[in-house]
């Protein structure tokens, strides 16, 4: 995608698998948390990975997930695999953001049990959701909404995010982390 990419850092998310792919204890369906990029590079699911140049990320453009390929990025630290974004929209179009959220909040309802957010109540609506974007001051010219799941699996922490550039549009990509790799401390 030609947009830049937010850092790693600042991206905490939601990651929506189906059953067989979803978060499980040590990583994110053929992705084990602790693999080096090379063993990443050797899972067949990814037709083709990427380095993220000046970051410890692979990308695979085309990682097959909920009926089409989407966006993935492995992220490493040094103990190796320890994160995993699968971005479902990246750009302005609103109509386009919010189909994408109510994909992620079907997925969460029927995987995880509802969502839990800071702030708005977990009965919020992506209405509710959107306005509360929409009416925060951009840092550094973002504005977000977090939500994580009720229900977490074990070994994993599973977050969701929906970012808003002002000059770049949306961004909405689940993630799920190693826990014992990024811990906040």
């Amino acid at each position: 995608m030609s947009s830049p990419r937010l850092p790693a850092a600042a991206a905490l998310g939601l990651l929506a698998l189906p059953a067989a792919l979803a978060a499980s204890a040590g990583g994110v369906g053929p992705y084990r948390f602790g693999m080096t990029k090379q063993q990443v590079l050797a899972v067949r699911e990814c037709a083709s990975y990427r380095d993220v140049p000046g970051r410890s990320q692979l990308e695979c453009p085309n990682f097959p997930f909920a009926g089409r390929p989407r966006d993935t990025f492995l992220i490493f630290r040094p103990e190796g695999l320890s994160s995993v974004q699968i971005w479902f929209y990246e750009g302005k179009d609103r109509g386009q953001a919010e189909a994408a959220m109510d994909d992620l909040f079907t997925y969460m309802r029927k995987e995880y049990g509802g969502k839990e957010l800071k702030g708005p109540s977990a009965t919020s609506t992506r209405k509710e959701l959107l306005r509360r974007l929409d009416q925060q001051t951009p840092s550094q010219g973002f504005t977000r909404v977090q939500w994580r799941p009720k229900k977490q699996p074990d070994g994993a922490q599973v977050f969701a995010s929906v970012f808003r550039h002002v000059r770049r549009g949306y961004y909405i990509f689940p993630q799920v982390d190693d826990p014992a790799q990024t811990r906040r401390k």
